[in-house]
């Protein structure tokens, strides 16, 4: 769930964002990755999705396929 979620962030949300920024303002962005260090860690993000594929391994979650909704219909 995470990986396509940060896909999107990734190829959609930020540059996006950077867009309506500016390049002037886009300085906001190293502000924002100290904050993520200072809360999270040397790896902030990065690690995020080895922490919580260690979560869902220790609550049985490993393959939720079988609990998860269906894929919705491809259309033509």
């Amino acid at each position: 769930m995470y990986e396509p979620r940060t896909a999107w962030a990734d190829t959609v949300v930020f540059p996006a964002w950077k867009e309506a920024l500016g390049a002037k303002n886009c300085n906001v962005q190293g502000e924002f990755e100290e904050l993520e260090h200072k809360m999270f860690g040397h790896d902030g993000f990065e690690d995020a999705p080895n922490r919580i594929a260690k979560i869902e391994v220790a609550f049985g979650l490993k393959n939720i396929t079988p609990v998860a909704a269906p894929a919705p219909p491809q259309s033509a």
